[in-house]
């Protein structure tokens, strides 16, 4: 990044690596690596309509605490951030044409 030009380019990848989606997958896989740092409970429920699921605990990276969330909104998190990858390669096509 220290090599990239001034310019939009570094600017879009500035916002895709500041991103909250960005954080915490980074956070998130170099934690989960240390297994019994981030705790799955899995939950099985029958009110408000049936739910089976995992939630993983929140946990704290870098002196940055990142909240619970549940698997689905794990998923939610991976979606977001790769379509906010596809958009900075996108803009990596558009300045190089």
């Amino acid at each position: 990044m220290k090599r990239m030009k001034p310019g939009l380019l570094r600017e879009a990848f500035e916002t895709l690596i500041r991103s909250d989606e960005s954080k915490y997958i980074k956070a998130f896989t170099n934690t989960i690596k240390h297994i019994h740092l981030v705790k799955p409970n899995y939950q099985l429920s029958m009110e408000d309509g049936f739910f089976h699921g995992v939630n993983f605990k929140a946990f704290s990276y870098r002196d940055q605490l990142f909240p619970e969330v549940r698997d689905v909104e794990l998923i939610s998190i991976v979606k977001r951030h790769r379509t906010q990858s596809i958009q900075f390669g996108e803009k990596i096509n558009e300045t190089l044409r």
